[in-house]
């Protein structure tokens, strides 16, 4: 194995502690248990790490959808699903949301963050609309026109859920999370909850 997934683990902790700001090559390196020379054999510059280590998040809930969209007995179930990984709501646990708002608060700031951001965004939207093609009923609800509008809708909720989780987990605990996820689906959906 190499040690390289070790240091984005290590990377991924570290920004979920202290932020980016408190992020350094030095800070990972303690973190992992290896030396600066290390991490810097894996990723040359603070830089690098970081969107290492923001590819390594995206790929941890890349995987967690699609686990859950397995596991789901039907189309709405499966689009519930990955609202909930994106809002991360499974789980009372907010680090997931903690490094994710992180990138997105440097998104604003760093032109690589931001290009690799607007990058998973847009795969999200794309692969939204594609699990609301089978769900979503005519006319438009709430005024929204077009499975792009109400994916982007969906992810607007979901990147706010997951904001307000890692920032404040005692207000936006997971099952209330939840609860907002399927309102919000419920209302875009014009389908009055899940059926069982």
């Amino acid at each position: 194995m190499s040690a390289s997934p070790h240091i984005l683990d290590a990377a991924l902790e570290v920004v979920a502690t202290r932020g980016l700001e408190g992020t350094s090559v030095r800070t990972v390196a303690a973190a992992a248990g290896v030396s600066v020379g290390a991490v810097q054999h894996h990723f040359a510059t603070k830089d690098a790490l970081l969107t290492a280590a923001m590819d390594r998040v995206s790929a941890g809930f890349q995987q967690e959808i699609q686990q859950r969209i397995e596991a789901a007995t039907d189309p709405r179930g499966a689009l519930r699903e990955v609202l909930l990984v994106l809002a991360c709501a499974h789980e009372e646990d907010t680090r997931g949301a903690r490094v994710w708002a992180a990138f997105a608060t440097r998104a604003a700031v760093d032109p690589q963050i931001a290009a690799g951001y607007a990058a998973a965004w847009q795969q999200l939207e794309t692969f939204l609309v594609g699990l609301l093609e089978p769900l979503r009923p005519p006319p438009p609800p709430l005024g929204v026109t077009g499975n792009a509008d109400v994916a982007a809708v969906l992810l607007a909720l979901v990147d706010g859920l997951a904001i307000a989780r890692a920032a404040e987990p005692g207000r936006m605990p997971a099952d209330r999370a939840d609860r907002m996820v399927e309102t919000a689906l419920s209302a875009l959906l014009g389908d009055g909850g899940p059926r069982g």
